[in-house]
């Protein structure tokens, strides 16, 4: 959960377990419980761009290393 409430944006996820279903898809893992130290996720997140040329909001991903 702590993973989740870093990276989750509230413009983007009605709540943070819809953000946590989307990380456990987006890793094809069974359940949060599959997460475990020394593990890789490619976690979702939004930045604010503030070039007019790029989309703005638009979704980027990470990867983060689980402790």
């Amino acid at each position: 959960w702590s993973i989740a409430e870093e990276y989750v944006d509230y413009d983007h996820y009605d709540d943070i377990r819809d953000y946590v279903d989307e990380v456990i898809s987006i890793n094809d893992l069974n359940d949060k419980n599959s997460i475990t130290a020394g593990c890789n996720l490619v976690v979702p997140y939004y930045r604010e761009d503030t070039d007019e040329s790029s989309n703005e909001g638009w979704s980027r991903s990470t990867y983060y290393q689980c402790k």
